[in-house]
């Protein structure tokens, strides 16, 4: 052997970031299912990604 390289990365801000995703994400999903109003999420074309219950009642 003639060498080793060693790579270290230090992964705190990473996993800060996906947790404060995961928090919002639980955020934004707690309200769209539990609107009173009905809610849509389209595409640019119009195309229907996702509906909460009240729109479909």
């Amino acid at each position: 052997m003639i060498g080793v390289v060693l790579i270290f990365r230090d992964e705190t801000e990473n996993r800060r970031k996906k947790k404060l995703l995961k928090e919002s994400e639980n955020k934004f999903s707690t309200i769209f299912h539990s609107s009173p109003e009905g809610v849509i999420i389209t595409s640019l074309t119009g195309e229907f990604i996702d509906v909460n219950e009240r729109f479909l009642k």
